[in-house]
């Protein structure tokens, strides 16, 4: 018996990410339900799965209305310490895009209302080939043991000519991101150096 899913958000990351996750993960899970407050995203997130999901332009008709297994939630980031409330009461698995709050604040909030849930946050490149092959390495001893640990990830624009409505401006949209981020890989280069050197994080910097 597949999971039942539900996708709240249709935006960028559920196109180009999460849905052919899905779609691969077909045998195991399927996206019953989608709900965004555009409808054409829905339409394109659904046709990336390749089924028909029932669609909703409000998640809180969904929660009500389907009985789900799990939900994915890709929201702009500000508003996850309203929505996950929501979710929560009618569902213990929930899947939450990064990074799930603006301030340390809402941060906290939402780590207490987890508790007892199975909350889980999405983007770890500690799972990509490239770490995992570099973590065996480490545990082994093939290179010695680190001292000093430099990370570099160099990124290029990936969806220029992919449609309007996944344009990252909304990061810059105060009424619509809030105390957005506007650049959020940054957090992937503490925790993937937390893991290689083995060592617990004392600061961060940056300009």
């Amino acid at each position: 018996m597949k999971l039942r899913v539900a996708m709240i958000g249709c935006g960028l990351a559920a196109k180009f990410f999460h849905a052919p996750a899905y779609r691969r993960l077909d045998d195991v899970t399927e996206v019953v339900a989608l709900s965004d407050l555009d409808e054409s995203n829905m339409d394109l997130v659904a046709k990336v799965l390749g089924n028909s999901p029932k669609k909703y332009t409000s998640f809180s008709d969904m929660l009500t209305s389907e009985k789900l297994d799990m939900v994915d939630v890709m929201l702009p980031h500000n508003l996850y310490v309203k929505a996950l409330p929501q979710v929560l009461d009618y569902c213990d698995n929930v899947l939450i895009e990064k990074p799930f709050a603006t301030n340390l604040d809402d941060a906290t909030r939402i780590v207490d209302m987890s508790k007892g849930k199975r909350v889980s946050v999405v983007h770890n490149y500690l799972y990509g080939k490239r770490y995992s092959d570099a973590l065996k390495r480490i545990s082994e001893q093939e290179i010695g043991t680190l001292q000093i640990l430099r990370l570099e990830h160099l990124s290029r624009v990936l969806f220029n000519n992919s449609h309007s409505s996944f344009s990252l401006g909304w990061r810059m949209d105060r009424k619509i991101a809030g105390e957005s981020t506007f650049n959020d890989h940054d957090y992937h280069l503490v925790y993937l150096s937390r893991a290689l050197i083995g060592s617990e994080i004392v600061g961060v910097t940056a300009r």
